[in-house]
């Protein structure tokens, strides 16, 4: 990206809507004038609109148990070690 008065990261707080009222208006003010910002702006909200629809599937009962079992399998290993 070119060196300018807008940083990538930047444009994702603006489109989070974190920047101050007055940043806000700077940076809208930039990317009506910069056509890079403005395609990088549209492609961040792709993304973002993509991460919104992603679903995550529970994980198998199978592997939200694993843990439970290990844990306890090492504190009886424990519990017969100890003097």
């Amino acid at each position: 990206m070119v060196k300018h008065g807008v940083e990538a990261e930047e444009l994702q707080a603006y489109l989070d809507g974190e920047l101050t009222p007055a940043r806000q208006t700077e940076v809208e003010t930039h990317l009506h004038e910069c056509r890079q910002c403005a395609g990088l702006l549209d492609d961040l909200k792709r993304v973002s609109a993509t991460l919104k629809q992603w679903q995550v599937e529970p994980a198998p009962a199978s592997l939200r148990l694993w843990p439970r079992a290990w844990i306890r399998s090492r504190a009886t290993t424990r519990t017969r070690r100890s003097p």
